[in-house]
């Protein structure tokens, strides 16, 4: 249980073999919010990222982005030694090639995403049915709203 107004799956990664498994949060105030088509909707649509094997790449896919963003703090820090204008070169063409890198990445991620959850919101409206699915959506993100005010 978290307490924030959302539900997420994951693959937790163990040591040495051990203590791994899945995990799925769920939001507290989800309880307050949904009916129970609703949550049994969306409990489909996270069942349905386990069943489409979507939580696999999803540690490495936050490391990376974390990574990059470090690289990135990092280089910024570095233009203040940039005084000679072959280091300045240097630095202006590093800096570059990994901002193409990130955008591309962050493109190929979100495009993954987005299939995952389309093919997620297709399995749950199977399972639990289109209505309750559309409505638990609408009242989870009006409930969002609300809850950070609060």
């Amino acid at each position: 249980m978290t307490g924030e107004v959302n539900a997420w799956v994951t693959d937790r990664s163990g040591i040495a073999g051990s203590g791994h498994g899945r995990v799925m949060g769920l939001g507290l105030p989800l309880l307050a919010t949904l009916t129970v088509s609703q949550f049994r909707a969306v409990l489909a649509h996270e069942f349905a990222h386990y069943y489409g094997g979507d939580t696999r790449l999803g540690p490495w896919v936050y490391k990376t982005q974390k990574t990059l963003l470090r690289t990135f703090q990092s280089i910024g820090s570095l233009q203040k030694f940039t005084r000679l204008m072959i280091l300045y070169l240097m630095y202006k063409v590093v800096t570059a090639l990994l901002h193409w890198y990130f955008n591309f990445f962050l493109v190929a991620i979100n495009v993954v995403s987005r299939r995952e959850e389309y093919r997620a919101n297709e399995l749950a409206c199977q399972i639990a049915g289109k209505q309750p699915l559309i409505d638990g959506l609408r009242a989870i993100h009006a409930c969002t709203s609300a809850w950070r005010g609060y």
